[in-house]
């Protein structure tokens, strides 16, 4: 058996302690016994011997096989490549993204906004007014009156009251005021007629 090469990983030795620990870990001893047991001790029977030897021989495994030199060829992976210059193609690295060197030529798409009337239309679209009733009606139609309680419920439904807020909202939501004419329209006011009256 020859010993092992330059090349070959040997395990190191074991450290050493360059003193004694101040304290040493050291397991408790056993507990004894005071006195015998009552009872007979439990202890295992001893093995059986063999009468004569077997007739066949004793199964013994077979020694380790030794090495007797190194092998002509090591299996080791090999090492990683390594680039020695920068790769001739271009990197596969996205681009970036494109900005507008100038303002567009067409419009900006913006939405037109609400039309505004210039003057009053020609003919305005009014209500007609409402119809006379030239004589008062055989019968009259007179819903019925409401219903009478007896008696006071057992349980009344009250709605519970409002709740009141603590703190003033940080952003009051107010509606916005009314918008004004500035000027009175070209054209006649047009007010309602007034309600036709009954005569009989």
């Amino acid at each position: 058996m020859s010993l092992p090469g330059a090349d070959e990983k040997v395990p190191g030795a074991h450290a050493v302690h360059a003193f004694w620990p101040a304290t040493e870990a050291v397991p408790a001893g056993q507990s004894a016994h005071e006195a015998l047991p009552a009872l007979a001790a439990h202890v295992p029977a001893g093995q059986a011997p063999h009468a004569a030897a077997p007739a066949s021989g004793a199964l013994v495994p077979g020694g380790q096989s030794v090495q007797t030199f190194c092998p002509a060829i090591a299996y080791v992976p090999g090492a990683q490549l390594a680039h020695a210059v920068d790769p001739l193609v271009l990197l596969a690295v996205p681009g970036a993204q494109g900005m507008h060197a100038a303002e567009p030529a067409v419009g900006l798409k913006v939405p037109t906004m609400q039309s505004l009337h210039c003057a009053a239309p020609l003919v305005e679209n009014w209500p007609g007014g409402h119809a006379v009733q030239a004589a008062a009606a055989g019968a009259e139609v007179v819903p019925a009156g409401h219903a009478t309680q007896l008696a006071e419920p057992d349980v009344a439904n009250v709605p519970s009251a409002h709740a009141v807020q603590l703190d003033e909202p940080d952003g009051a939501n107010v509606p916005a005021a009314h918008a004004w004419q500035a000027v009175a329209p070209l054209t006649a006011e047009k007010d309602p007629e007034g309600h036709a009256v009954q005569t009989a």
